[in-house]
């Protein structure tokens, strides 16, 4: 990250260089720049410095931001390794912490305030404050079991699923893309702690989850069952709200994850090509109903891991790596690839104006 930033400065100082010659002044070969070679130098110039003022404003990048969020990974590390019956408060306190960050983010850049209504943020911010409840001991002892599965489900649902489908990666500078790989793949892990440590939660926080006995005689009914049904009450309130008001908010400024997937993936051409549907309303429900059946699917797969505890560790580990992968991907994107593309399309741009200079 430290060579990125110098990256930045090293292109304003060139910049300042480039502007401070004029064009006559010769070149290391003994040549002059052209007139049309200092302008294409300086459009690529000035292009790149508005590729890094959007990585500063947009992203968030800076050398604190980043610093923090390199620390935030050895930290959840350490606790998951040294004191695994305390790392659902650490997820409660960053959940509390990263939800209004990524609200702040989304509503200023994209005005996404709407997508903390998708099931992935409504879900984590329930278990933020089911956990809250339970470190004060507020939550009633008939409703702890119960929510447990429901986290549990979800976890190793929904929310882990998601992230290999949204591609979440270890991108430690954003605050945005730190919340979303964070409430995506952190529930895994402490859906692990509480199944594989029992007696050390019991000893230290007693009566605040299911015991290894309890834990035992659950049935894998139950874990879809409690799953899926708070699923599904979401899914009736989201879409009871998505076909009335929700599909006309874009229309009012306001950005929905349904309208930006519509948007980025040509959603309405597909739908109308195979279903001959062409409202609006109608795509959204098509929209609503794949939502429900590929989440019921992933229910599946967290009674799957719930009965065959390697699955849950080896689904910990694939998060981690192809979060690892995606963040590699972006970061050499960034830094080895994205400039190049900026540059070439000024080049671009200027060869196919009509008035354009040849370079």
């Amino acid at each position: 990250m430290a060579s990125l930033l110098e990256t930045f400065s090293s292109f304003h100082s060139m910049k300042s260089s480039l502007l401070e010659d004029d064009c006559s002044s010769p070149d290391r070969r003994g040549r002059a720049l052209s007139a049309a070679e200092a302008e294409g130098i300086q459009a690529a110039l000035e292009a790149v410095d508005k590729e890094g003022q959007q990585l500063q404003e947009q992203d968030g990048l800076s050398q604190m931001s980043f610093f923090l969020g390199v620390l935030n990974v050895p930290f959840l590390c350490l606790v998951l390794a040294w004191l695994p019956d305390y790392l659902w408060i650490a997820y409660c306190a960053e959940t509390f912490f990263l939800i209004p960050a990524f609200y702040v983010n989304v509503r200023r850049i994209y005005n996404g305030a709407l997508f903390l209504l998708d099931f992935c943020w409504v879900g984590s911010a329930f278990f933020a404050f089911y956990f809250l409840g339970l470190m004060f001991e507020v939550v009633p002892m008939g409703l702890r079991e119960p929510l447990f599965l429901v986290f549990y489900a979800s976890a190793l649902g929904p929310l882990g699923w998601a992230c290999i489908a949204l591609h979440n990666g270890l991108i430690f500078h954003s605050a945005q893309k730190i919340a979303s790989l964070f409430i995506h793949m952190s529930p895994t892990f402490v859906a692990w702690t509480i199944v594989y440590y029992p007696e050390k939660l019991a000893d230290t926080w007693p009566g605040r989850f299911p015991n290894r006995d309890a834990l035992q005689e659950i049935r894998l009914s139950e874990v879809y069952a409690y799953g899926f049904g708070a699923y599904f009450v979401w899914l009736v309130l989201h879409g009871a709200w998505l076909l009335t008001d929700g599909i006309h908010c874009p229309e009012r400024g306001l950005n929905t994850v349904f309208a930006d997937l519509y948007d980025k993936r040509n959603l309405a051409k597909m739908f109308e090509q195979r279903t001959g549907l062409r409202s609006l309303r109608s795509h959204a429900a098509l929209y609503l109903m794949i939502h429900c059946f590929l989440c019921a699917l992933c229910f599946v797969w967290s009674v799957l891991c719930f009965r065959f505890v390697v699955l849950h560790m080896v689904f910990g580990v694939v998060l981690f790596l192809s979060s690892a992968w995606a963040g590699a991907g972006y970061y050499e994107y960034v830094m080895a690839r994205k400039y190049t593309k900026v540059v070439r399309k000024v080049l671009e741009d200027k060869r196919t104006k009509p008035d354009a200079t040849p370079l």
